[in-house]
């Protein structure tokens, strides 16, 4: 079984850049960043944000799993990317971990249409 994937800060730092730096999500929840980027951004291929961006991105940005990180979809985006690079940081590993962030790592085109109990299972999977 391959090793689940998760996305680096260098990917979410790419990502804010890329749609008009931080100024852009001021006031935006992950929730808003959901709807109003990543569900557009990837509605033609109906990937995942990471896996669509694995399709022309950079790979290295991608890596093995190591941190799955909790958090709430209705506070500011900005504040999370903060508090993660944050702990990042006080790891002493800003640029050699990855973790799960569902917004990015889970197929939002699915989350609708597909039940709790498979989602679930792929949580439970991915720690194995």
């Amino acid at each position: 079984m391959e090793a689940p994937q998760g996305i680096t800060l260098a990917l979410l730092h790419e990502f804010i850049a890329t749609h008009s730096g931080r100024e852009a999500f001021y006031g935006l929840t992950t929730e808003h960043v959901c709807h109003q980027i990543i569900l557009p951004e990837t509605a033609v291929t109906k990937l995942s944000y990471m896996e669509h961006y694995l399709l022309d991105g950079n790979p290295d940005l991608v890596a093995p799993l190591t941190w799955y990180v909790s958090h709430t979809w209705l506070h500011c985006f900005l504040d999370f990317i903060d508090s993660l690079e944050l702990f990042l940081v006080q790891q002493g590993s800003i640029n050699s971990m990855s973790f799960w962030f569902c917004a990015f790592v889970n197929n939002q085109h699915l989350i609708d249409t597909t039940s709790f109990s498979f989602w679930s299972k792929k949580f439970q999977m991915t720690w194995k």
